[in-house]
């Protein structure tokens, strides 16, 4: 194509010079705090807030993609042995010249990944604000199922106006890296305390009863477990509050479990701070 200048007096212009003026924007969304937020809402059933987001069209010709609407989705009912995830996509289609909000489905599999998307493509632009676990014979989505991908530099990310911005992308990482350590401690809990019950007989059952303290390896794992939903719930408000401030220099303080103590069930959370 020729070369552009925009703006310039008494000159006319189409909409690749106003792309091109939007080409040194990153792909997308403004806020990852409420632009295309996924909420599960009964059923099969999610919704995907207002939001803005850039795209890009070409290597030099940047877009806005600007959706006022609350929008619906049905998911389509889940495999009977094999998982999937649906992932909810922004896409823009060259050939019609416009944009939609889609659910495009991943592979089944017994470990399935989020489908990636489109990008530098002739015929499809896209970006992917999250995506939903569909586990085999799922009837309803819970909110426990819905993964945000909008920090994901490899799926959506942040818009920047520029070279340097927030790195995104290691919050990202870090974050799942953090619920992943998190998950495995909850589960090696939950699965320690089923141990220790397979483990007594019927005669330990009937002493316990009668004396709670015959058996503190039990009362220290169900102490654990009480405990955890706190613990978890004053992190989760810390990332959502750090994140909301825009603080960005926080990761070693947020991913870190320093100086927690756990007595009678109660977690003590000590030395948690988020400079951004």
């Amino acid at each position: 194509m020729a070369g552009i200048c925009f703006p310039l007096d008494l000159t006319k212009y189409d909409a690749k010079a106003l792309g091109a003026w939007l080409c040194t924007r990153t792909r997308g969304v403004f806020s990852a705090d409420t632009d295309f937020k996924i909420t599960a809402a009964g059923g099969m059933t999610i919704t995907v807030d207002a939001g803005i987001a850039w795209m890009m069209k070409e290597q030099f010709w940047g877009t806005v993609v600007c959706e006022p609407n609350l929008q619906s989705f049905v998911l389509d009912v889940a495999d009977g042995t094999l998982n999937r995830f649906d992932a909810v996509c922004l896409r823009i289609d060259k050939y019609t010249n416009d944009y939609e909000t889609i659910i495009k489905s991943g592979g089944l599999s017994n470990s399935p990944e989020i489908p990636m998307p489109i990008q530098d493509d002739p015929y499809f632009e896209e970006i992917i604000v999250g995506a939903v676990l569909i586990e085999a014979g799922t009837m309803t989505v819970t909110q426990d199922k819905v993964f945000d991908t909008r920090l994901d530099e490899t799926r959506c990310g942040v818009m920047r106006d520029g070279v340097t911005g927030i790195p995104t992308q290691g919050l990202h990482d870090s974050w799942n890296a953090w619920f992943t350590s998190i998950k495995e401690i909850v589960d090696d809990a939950i699965n320690a305390a089923y141990d220790a019950a397979d483990a007594a007989n019927s005669n330990d059952l009937v002493v316990h009863n009668a004396d709670p303290t015959a058996h503190p390896d039990i009362r220290l794992q169900i102490a654990y477990l009480e405990g955890m939903n706190s613990y978890l719930s004053a992190r989760i408000a810390l990332l959502e509050a750090t994140i909301s401030s825009g603080g960005n220099a926080f990761v070693a303080d947020l991913i870190g479990l320093t100086n927690v103590n756990i007595d009678d069930g109660t977690w003590i959370i000590g030395a948690l701070s988020a400079q951004g």
